[in-house]
Parts: structure tokens; sequence; C-alpha cells
């Protein structure tokens, strides 16, 4: 349809927002017929572009006047994020009721919110998908995955949506250039967010030397990417899982071939420790073939797919101690915050039935992870927008940009607020590590929290003594170190002990063999001695004789 080959055209042709021009360059080999040609077809095909983006602007604001309310669009992966469908319902419904004491203090009386929510999954021709059929909107909430993030962020930009994020964090993301209309209550994958809090979290634990395994998926590798140039440290191995070609998984070939090229036997150039970059429907697979190759004490490290529950069936392959650690959203207590505490109880059974969780560690009830409650904020941020945007310009997607980035508010997640480009203002993130509860639960439990800058991580009460490590147990004084212990090369040991006995005996000859020449040289002196004297003797008894002389003929007979 006319939707989805926009689609293409624009990706194809790599086309940049707001100017929406369209460059073509002829290469040497054409002569100027065939340039001329080929920057006539451009300009006709940019020409159309436009007037098809100004008819569809248009006929969106006039779609937009006909609707008694604001509609908002959810395009979230449904798939793992079950939950959405409640709690998009249950936030609406008490932003809709101005008098239940959840944010009615509004700066102006808003008509009904209306909301629809579709899936989105991970990937940009389903989320483009379920955008076309919600068509018209005021607003976007979502998506999950920046793969699904990014196109929807090409079409906010070409029909001037509004379009905020609970969960996408790519860097690109923040090329306002490129995204004019998105923004999100996450933080970027760079030294602003997950991987600065990520080396940080690193240098708790005094590990300077690690491996580095990445999805072939856009969000893993910027991440990759933009872990190795702010990594101070060796890495011992880095390498990339490829994707199946429909990106519903990862290539078990690829992964087993990674997996076992890494350098496990080769102790000066391995690491204990394993970076591992993913979504948790990828990384968990590979945790699993991981168990093949990597040694028992692996500690794995990682964002985003540290804090989720493990996948049915987990129990199976996991080890006793999983021990993995990551970092992720801060997590604030239900019962340290009044709007959360408000939320909880005017949702009801509405949400106790279906989406709430208990927290064994926290001792109450909660929302299932972090990004059910970004999501909320989500809608809190975009809905605060309208509320103290004027309404005729409402269907304008970048005055309300403009509004969400200016949002200041106490939510769901702890204070939310916004950078210039859009991302999460100063993040907290929490340092967990999935641990075995005395019942044989599995629960990650928060050890600590880091914010993005270096050194700024730290442990919780507990102190390390609170972290249970894969292999090793839990109430460790300390953390393993990041490298294997070396075996002792027998010829390292014995060379040294041979030679150092050489020695030792070559020296107790030379010094017999001295000692020899010392007793010969001093029996020669002795006797040099005696006879000087002997001679010094017979000089003295010669001094003063008389002495006479005669010739003396001998005679002949």
């Amino acid at each position: 349809d006319l939707q989805s080959s926009l689609f293409i055209f624009i990706h194809r042709n790599h086309l940049q927002f707001p100017s929406l021009i369209v460059v073509r360059v002829g290469t040497r080999k054409q002569d100027r017929k065939q340039r001329r040609s080929k920057m006539i077809a451009s300009r006709r095909s940019s020409e159309r572009l436009d007037a098809t983006t100004h008819n569809q602007k248009r006929n969106r604001q006039r779609d937009l006047q006909e609707i008694p309310s604001i509609k908002l669009a959810g395009i979230v992966d449904t798939t793992n994020y079950a939950w959405a469908e409640t709690l998009f319902a249950v936030t609406i419904k008490l932003l809709n009721d101005p008098n239940n004491g959840f944010f009615d203090n509004l700066s102006a009386p808003l008509p009904p919110i209306s909301y629809e929510v579709l899936d989105g999954g991970c990937d940009g021709y389903t989320a483009l998908a379920s955008y076309w059929r919600v068509q018209p909107i005021h607003a976007l909430i979502g998506a999950r995955c920046t793969g699904a993030s990014i196109p929807l962020a090409w079409m906010g930009a070409l029909e001037n949506v509004p379009q905020i994020s609970m969960a996408s964090t790519s860097a690109r993301l923040s090329d306002k250039s490129e995204f004019p209309n998105f923004s999100r209550v996450v933080s970027p994958d760079d030294e602003r967010g997950q991987v600065g809090a990520l080396v940080s979290t690193l240098g708790l634990f005094d590990w300077d030397r690690v491996t580095i395994l990445n999805t072939d998926t856009s969000y893993a590798k910027d991440m990759a990417t933009t872990f190795r140039g702010i990594w101070k440290g060796e890495v011992a191995y880095a390498a990339t899982i490829e994707m199946t070609p429909d990106g519903r998984g990862i290539d078990v070939d690829s992964a087993q071939k990674t997996l076992r090229l890494a350098p496990h036997h080769d102790p000066i150039n391995n690491s204990k420790v394993v970076v591992l970059m993913g979504h948790e429907q990828d990384v968990y697979p590979i945790l699993r073939l991981a168990r093949d190759h990597f040694p028992a004490d692996t500690v794995f490290v990682g964002p985003d797919w540290t804090g989720r529950d493990p996948p049915p069936g987990s129990d199976e392959w996991l080890p006793d101690i999983p021990g993995y650690i990551g970092i992720a959203p801060y997590r604030q207590r239900p019962s340290d915050s009044a709007l959360y505490q408000t939320f909880l109880e005017l949702g009801g059974t509405q949400l106790q039935d279906s989406i709430l969780t208990y927290d064994d560690a926290w001792g109450e009830w909660r929302l299932p992870d972090y990004p059910a409650e970004y999501t909320v904020d989500a809608i809190l941020a975009m809905v605060l927008a309208f509320a103290q945007t004027p309404v005729e310009s409402w269907n304008d997607g970048v005055a309300i940009t403009r509004k969400v980035r200016e949002q200041d508010f106490d939510g769901l997640s702890g204070p939310v607020r916004f950078t210039s480009e859009g991302d999460r203002g100063n993040p907290t993130f929490s340092i967990l590590n999935l641990q075995r509860n005395s019942d044989d639960s599995l629960e990650w439990i928060q050890v600590g929290t880091t914010q993005a800058a270096v050194s700024s991580a730290e442990f919780s009460d507990s102190g390390i003594e609170g972290v249970c490590f894969a292999g090793l147990g839990c109430g460790l004084n300390a953390a393993p170190k990041d490298s294997p212990p070396i075996p002792v090369d027998p010829y390292a040991v014995w060379v040294p002990i041979v030679l150092v006995l050489l020695c030792f005996t070559f020296g107790i000859v030379f010094w017999r063999y001295r000692a020899k020449k010392i007793r010969a040289s001093r029996r020669t002196k002795a006797m040099l001695a005696d006879k000087e004297a002997e001679l010094k003797e017979f000089q003295d008894s010669v001094v003063g004789m008389c002495t006479s002389e005669e010739q003396y003929v001998p005679k002949m007979e």
C-alpha cells in the first residue's frame, strides 16, 4: 500500500527530516544525459513525496478535529509486555477521573482520553503495520525496542506526531535532526545512561578485563560499540551472535560457534566476566547454550535483560546459583512514593488480579517490572504536555514535544525530567543480582545503585557479602578475580631450581678450590720465608771472618 511504499522509499533513499530532500549523485561512468534523467526523476519523486506528506498532514488535522477526545496509541511488544493493555486501561481511567486524587491538578481540564494498544513487536514492519491501523492519533506511546521505535519516529516526523517511549534506549534516538518528535523516559545507551552505569558497576567489583558478546540487533550492536568506546580495561574476546533471517530469535549455529571460539582454555587471554548485551528473549537462550562452553564460575553481566523474570522452564538448566549481575533503571519502593501507593489503591482489583506481583524482599505489592512503571510515567508525561498546551496546538506535534521535554514531576519510577534531547535526565540505576530464595525460587535482588558517572556505583547496606557469584556462592568478603588463575608451568618451576642448585654446587667447588690454592700459597710463602731466614742467618755468621789466600799448584805425579 501507499504507506508501506512510503516507508521503503524513505528507508532506501536515507531521507533526512524534516527537509525531505532526495539527493541523487551520478557515477563518473554515467553521461550527462543519464545524470539529468536521474535528477529529474529524483526531483519528481521528491515532489510526489512532499505532496503526499502535505496531504497526509492535512487529512490528519481534519480527522483529528473530528475526534471529540485526545487519542493515544500504545504500540508495544505485547508478547513480552503482556500487562500493557491492563496498564493502559487503568492509567487512562484514572486520568479521566478529575476527582480521584490522581493528577487532579492538571493545568487545564482535558476532554476524555481514549487509547488503543497494538502489538509493535521488536521490528519496524510490525510496528508500522500497527501504526497505520490506528490512525488518526494525537500522540504515540512506544515502542519497546529500538528496531520498532526508529521507523515509528520517522513517521512521527513525517506526520508531526509526538512520540514517547518507555524502554527504547539506543543513543541514535537522541539525534533530533533525525527524530525531532521523539522523547523517552529512559536514558540513552551511552556514557549518559546504561553504558556509563555498566562501566561504573564493573569498576565497583574491581574488574578490568571482560569478554563482550552481543546479538545482531541495532540495540545490542550500538550498545556494544559505545561500551568499547568508553571502556578503559582489557577486552579478552568480542563477538556478535547472529539473528535468524526473520529476526525472531538467535541463530543457534552462530551462537554455538561464537561461544565455542571464546578462549575458555587459555587462562592468559580469557576473562571470567562476560558482558552480554541483547534483549531478554534473546539472552536467555544464549545463557543456556553457554553452560556447555563456559566454566561454572563465569560471571555474566548485562543491562536490560537483568531484572526480568527468567522465561518458563529456565529452572531445568539454570545453575543452583546463577549469580547474574546487571543494571536496570532504578525502581523505588511503592511504600516510599505516595503517588505509587495511590495508583495501586485506585487500580484496585483490576491491577491486583492481573499484573501485580508480591516482592518478598520488600514485603509489598508492586508492578511486575520497571518497564511497567516507566510506561505509566510515559503516559503521564504526554498527558501533562497536552494539558499545558493550548487546544489549538494539540495537532502540532512539535509544540507537544516541546512541552513533554519541559515536564518535571514525581512518577512511579521516581523523579521524571528530560534533557533538551528528550532523554531521561539524571538517571539512576539499580545493581541487580539473580539469587535463589529459601523456597528455591529465583529473584533479582538489588545489591547496589549507580548513576552514569564513573565511580558512582555503591553497594547496599549488606555490602559485597550480599552478592552471590556463580560457582562460588554468597557471603564472600571480596569479588572474584576477573581472570582465571594461571596454572604453574613445570618448566618455570624446575628450571630455576636446577639453576640454583648448579650455582650452589659451583660455588662450593669454587670455594674449595680457592681454599686449596690459598693453603698452597701460604705453604709456599712459609717455605720461602724459612729459606730467607737461613740465608740471613748464614750471612750474619760470616760477618768479620778473615780469609787468606795462597797460590796452589797441584803437583803432577
